[in-house]
């Protein structure tokens, strides 16, 4: 475990972005500011990964917000706090619920803004053969490394007619987080997603106790071990600075304090 001094994380060396009081353009144009060193092609995929999301993701909400509020959140998030400018990273960030909410809109999307024709791909009757077909597009919209960091973070589909109970649910989702961060790139998307998920959603404006809330903090909760432990492991630290160390073990805190385990306990 590294060994953070606590001044790092004060008012006066990390500089509060406030996400959550952002209108959506604003996060938009915050994270593109982050891309200074950015080629025009890798400025061009993170855009196009933004209004590819906010094509597929228009009818859905987050927070009573449109959904893009949540990936730009994420993304900001990693630029902002975790340092972490990487284009194909933040296009992977932004686009991390695509395959497992709308496969069948992903194999019948264009791009808008290029010249080149519509990518148009049948749409397959078979759930995993479509998330599959889905994020081949992905790797010819934007590139392979984006589609793999999309499918590390990707729940498989659920079968229908399928009977799991509320506890299988919740382990299959812990099982997947486990698979997910084996990489630094899934480990970096699936922090982010659970700061705004969890320690984010818990401390909201649900009210505490509610069953979404409970629901939340049980969920959120039962993963922030895994999280922790491969946090500490060396290929995640090299790529973070003290100060980006120092907000990820303030999280964590946080987190600590608000989440419950699957047992019902406080995380400890």
């Amino acid at each position: 475990m590294t060994n953070i001094d606590p001044w790092l994380y004060s008012p006066d060396n990390v500089e509060e972005l406030g996400l959550k009081y952002k209108e959506e353009q604003d996060l938009f144009e915050t994270l593109l500011e982050s891309g200074e060193s950015w080629t025009d092609e890798q400025r061009r995929m993170v855009v196009d990964a933004y209004n590819l999301a906010r094509v597929l993701h228009e009818d859905d909400k987050h927070r009573d917000l449109p959904y893009t509020y949540h990936l730009l959140r994420n993304a900001n998030r990693v630029t902002g706090y975790l340092h972490i400018t990487d284009p194909e990273i933040i296009t992977a960030v932004i686009l991390h619920d695509s395959v497992e909410d709308h496969p069948d809109e992903i194999l019948k999307v264009s791009i808008f803004g290029r010249d080149e024709p519509p990518i148009e791909v049948p749409v397959p009757e078979d759930p995993y053969t479509k998330q599959q077909a889905a994020l081949k597009t992905l790797e010819v919209l934007f590139s392979p490394r984006v589609a793999t960091i999309v499918a590390a973070v990707t729940n498989a589909p659920e079968i229908s007619g399928e009977n799991i109970s509320y506890e299988e649910r919740l382990q299959r989702y812990a099982d997947k987080v486990k698979k997910a961060v084996l990489t630094p790139e899934g480990w970096i998307t699936k922090f982010v997603d659970w700061l705004d998920n969890g320690v984010g959603i818990v401390h909201s404006d649900m009210a505490s106790g509610a069953d979404k809330a409970a629901h939340f903090s049980r969920k959120y909760g039962m993963v922030q071990p895994t999280l922790e432990q491969r946090y500490y492991q060396a290929d995640i630290e090299a790529l973070l600075d003290p100060t980006a160390k120092a907000y990820i073990e303030h999280q964590f805190q946080l987190g600590r304090a608000r989440l419950t385990t699957s047992d019902g306990e406080e995380v400890k």
